[in-house]
């Protein structure tokens, strides 16, 4: 069993993620209660993740978690399931992905399943929904110097993006006490009229 999964793996880190995918397929067929099985479904499932095949990924991420409800990777294949619904467009069944995460973890890991929660809310036009992810008394610092600091303010703003398809990807996440900052890139339809794809920005939230 351990060099069919070894195999697989190999062929994985040459960048032959189908043969990969193909071998990972064999090994749970013949052995389908072992525990390669198991690493075997996850990582299969990952690679479909990793080339953009966000419904491929999420249904065998979903396979996954009923076959291994008590899985070794149970946790990442949660994680990966509700990235990959919010990367296929299903806003609502992600949302609702990430809200269950949200109630079973505590500290900045909830803040981010619960930031995650409220993009699939924007994502999908659900503005009611987008808002309530911030407090009553929150305060938004924009780069340009503005800052909001009313409900209704914040409202016009999420309205605002929404109305110009703002897309955000966020990358060096970093945490400490109550304080989360990360760097990324974002656009707006205003800048891709302009020609520019997307623009790096800093962001910076307190739970």
């Amino acid at each position: 069993v351990p060099c069919t999964f070894h195999i697989a793996r190999a062929l994985a880190r040459a960048d032959h993620d189908d043969a990969a995918i193909d071998r990972y397929a064999e090994l749970i067929r013949r052995y389908p209660q072992s525990f390669w099985s198991d690493e075997g479904m996850f990582l299969s499932s990952r690679l479909h993740l990793l080339h953009g095949r966000w419904k491929q990924a999420a249904d065998a991420m979903d396979a996954y978690l009923a076959k291994w409800p008590r899985g070794a990777e149970h946790r990442g294949a949660l994680r990966h399931r509700a990235s990959a619904r919010l990367a296929n467009k299903e806003y609502a069944v992600a949302k609702k992905h990430f809200d269950d995460m949200a109630t079973k973890e505590s500290g900045t890991t909830r803040a981010r399943f619960a930031n995650l929660s409220a993009l699939a809310s924007f994502r999908a036009g659900n503005i009611d929904q987008a808002v309530a992810f911030f407090a009553d008394d929150a305060v938004v610092s924009l780069g340009n110097g503005q800052v909001i600091n009313t409900r209704d303010g914040i409202r016009q703003w999420q309205q605002e993006l929404a109305a110009g398809h703002f897309h955000f990807e966020a990358v060096n996440i970093h945490a400490e006490g109550s304080t989360v900052r990360w760097t990324g890139t974002s656009s707006l339809d205003a800048f891709r009229h302009l020609g520019i794809a997307a623009m790096g920005s800093n962001w910076k939230v307190v739970i």
